[in-house]
């Protein structure tokens, strides 16, 4: 999914999700004159209503204020962080805890200068890796590290270029229930450089983790976030756009110790092939190209991306749109999506400041016909339906108002 301010420009890409949780972290806030913070907490239960608990948290691991929400069946609530826990409530992260299954998402934007960011629950484990850090003149990087649990950790941060070349290694002691959140060449020497990060939280430990990246000075503002997550054989970019306005980027990180055999494929969205390209990844390298070199096109291609390796990947995209005739204009960042057979969009908004965009691929041989779509409102009156045809290795990517025909 993408979707961004109209006015003022910005955009921020989600995957669809294909589970939900009672125990959800949502790893940043930030709310002063500069930043603004949303939350969504999606139900998507069709008879029972979700009895959720916001808590917020400041990087000590200091409690800093708590929301009780109801969630209708099939109904989302959205709040700033003001109407969540007050305005004294200025940084920190969330945990989100329910009776029944939910989604959860964060938006956080700058007020100042445009540029929009979105995040999915984050994942946590023992060892994370973050797979794209850029910092130069041009783009600067942070990460976010939250620990959830009860007891103090130790994070190691170890930053690799692209040839899998340890560069350098930070320390990172977190409270419990706290976080730390740092631009990355104010803790490690990777001034000039680009790679990606490895995250260990040590035997035992569980720590959840976001990247942060955007183009310095650029008006409206450029913002991308993406969680840390665990690597897969098998995994899609579900949309890509390359033309006179818009480019794709795709990273790929092998955090192993085996090289990886990886295939690429573009396809269009009536499932014709675009491309292949095959790929060696060896142990800590990591891959980076624009989809327009990546599969050797030129002129103006839509369509999607299917990733199959032979060892555990972590991947991204990033779209960039610069088209100044419409509002779809700014940065997004969208980590590698699985596949299911229900999938779940825990946000929309096509309302006079906001558009929003889904996009859908079939990585089957077959065509899959009905694709059945639901729009709900957020007391969970469904408000739209569509129906649409999936040719195979097909996609579609259309905007709320053309899909559902919803104001």
């Amino acid at each position: 999914m993408l979707y961004g301010k109209k006015a003022g420009g910005g955009m921020a890409g989600l995957p669809a999700g294909l589970g939900t949780g009672k125990d959800l972290v949502l790893g940043h806030f930030q709310q002063n004159e500069q930043w603004f913070t949303g939350v969504a907490v999606a139900n998507p239960n069709e008879t029972t209503a979700a009895a959720v608990t916001l808590t917020g948290y400041d990087e000590a691991g200091t409690e800093v204020g708590e929301s009780l929400l109801n969630v209708p069946a099939r109904g989302k609530v959205a709040r700033l962080i003001p109407s969540l826990f007050g305005e004294s409530a200025e940084k920190g992260w969330i945990r989100v805890e329910s009776d029944l299954d939910v989604m959860a998402f964060n938006v956080y934007g700058n007020k100042l200068t445009g540029g929009v960011a979105a995040l999915p629950d984050l994942p946590s484990g023992e060892t994370l890796v973050l797979s794209h850090f850029q910092v130069n003149d041009d783009w600067w990087t942070g990460i976010v590290v939250v620990n959830p649990g009860q007891s103090p950790a130790t994070v190691q941060v170890d930053a690799y270029d692209p040839g899998g070349v340890w560069l350098d290694a930070a320390s990172l002691p977190i409270p419990a229930g706290g976080k730390c959140t740092a631009l990355l060449d104010g803790i490690l020497d990777v001034a000039g450089k680009t790679g990606w990060i490895e995250l260990d939280a040590g035997p035992g430990g569980a720590v959840a983790a976001m990247v942060a990246y955007g183009k310095r000075n650029a008006v409206p503002g450029e913002l991308a976030a993406l969680p840390a997550m665990a690597p897969s054989t098998s995994f899609q970019m579900s949309h890509f756009r390359s033309d006179a306005d818009w480019w794709t980027g795709v990273a790929l990180v092998n955090p192993g110790a085996s090289a990886a055999a990886v295939t690429l494929k573009a396809w269009e969205e009536d499932g014709a092939s675009i491309g292949q390209a095959d790929r060696n990844v060896g142990p800590g390298e990591k891959i980076s190209e624009f989809a327009t070199g990546l599969f050797g096109f030129s002129g103006d291609k839509r369509g999607w991306i299917e990733i199959s390796s032979t060892e555990s990947l972590v991947g991204l995209e990033v779209l960039r749109a610069s088209d100044e005739t419409t509002p779809m204009r700014g940065l997004a960042g969208v980590a590698g999506q699985e596949t299911g057979t229900t999938v779940l969009f825990s946000h929309y908004d096509s309302s006079s400041q906001w558009w929003t965009l889904f996009a859908l691929a079939n990585r089957a041989e077959t065509p899959v016909s009905p694709v059945s779509w639901s729009a709900y409102d957020e007391g969970g009156l469904r408000v739209g339906a569509a129906e649409t045809d999936l040719e195979a290795k097909g996609a579609v990517a259309e905007h709320v108002r053309s899909l559902f025909g919803v104001p």
